[in-house]
């Protein structure tokens, strides 16, 4: 298991077609940057060509905790998206933090998106 997961994949798989893949219209981070001991809400806009990007199929890691947390679906003034909530433990240092997210569709389209977040004082 700790083989697998330190494995990095860094390609994506493209099962159907380009079209078809998940891809990252938007990443908003909601407060744009947070304090220790709160969390961030990452809003993730995706478009998928076949509509078969599950919640369930999307992953974003801490790379400072090397947390991993499953994304959920959400929405807002008709607006659909995907909400990851990135914990920031109480002794986090300020900084700029980088994640990754990794998008799986259910005909097998693998997408990896990155992206940074902000800890301030």
């Amino acid at each position: 298991l700790k083989r697998v997961r330190d494995y990095r994949a860094v390609d994506d798989v493209t099962v159907t077609s380009e079209d078809d893949a998940p891809q990252l219209l938007k990443a908003v981070t909601e407060p744009a940057a947070g304090k220790a001991g709160t969390s961030l809400q990452l809003r993730l806009f995706a478009k998928d060509g076949n509509n078969d990007l599950d919640p369930q199929g999307v992953f974003l890691q801490d790379e400072a905790s090397g947390q991993v947390l499953q994304a959920q679906s959400a929405s807002e003034k008709g607006a659909e998206y995907l909400s990851v909530a990135i914990p920031l433990e109480a002794g986090r240092q300020p900084g700029q933090y980088n994640y990754r997210i990794t998008a799986v569709d259910e005909s097998g389209n693998v997408r990896y998106w990155k992206g940074i977040y902000t800890v301030v004082p």
